[in-house]
């Protein structure tokens, strides 16, 4: 179940509030992390093959829509948790199924529906600096207390 925090009051919010068991098939249900930007909150994939985004409305928290970066891109797939900067949402590779990924998934989140890639697997040596957003990543997880990054 997704959780709601108010000031007065901490109430949950059943899971079928966002329908996940009719968006996705059995191994694709995985969610790791998330964030809020204007009005909606959006789950994030995780696991190998899972690449699917669900953005539901932070007011009443319906499902707002599920927006599939495989779809886009074949094996944009398996990430560790994102963030958003601007009008853009990205999702931090990790591992699917053909082994490590370096491939980042950035997302409009004005649209929902513009998918782009940094395809980042060519080698190890990577110059992040002109993906739009990573500066600003880099400075929130360094100013986070853990070290963990957040939003």
């Amino acid at each position: 179940p997704i959780v709601a925090f108010a000031a007065q009051a901490i109430a949950q919010v059943p899971s079928s509030a966002l329908s996940t068991l009719a968006i996705a098939p059995q191994n694709e249900r995985a969610f790791g992390g998330g964030f809020s930007q204007g009005d909606y909150g959006y789950a994030l994939p995780k696991g190998p093959s899972n690449g699917r985004v669900v953005r539901f409305n932070l007011e009443n928290f319906t499902l707002a829509g599920v927006l599939d970066v495989n779809a886009s891109y074949p094996g944009l797939t398996g990430f560790s948790g994102g963030f958003a900067a601007g009008d853009k949402g990205y999702l931090v590779p990790f591992e699917n199924s053909a082994g490590y990924s370096g491939k980042i998934a950035i997302f409009s989140l004005s649209d929902f529906t513009t998918v782009m890639m940094q395809d980042n697997d060519a080698g190890c040596e990577r110059d992040d600096s002109a993906l739009p957003g990573m500066d600003e990543w880099r400075a929130r997880l360094r100013a986070s207390p853990a070290g963990g990054g957040g939003g």
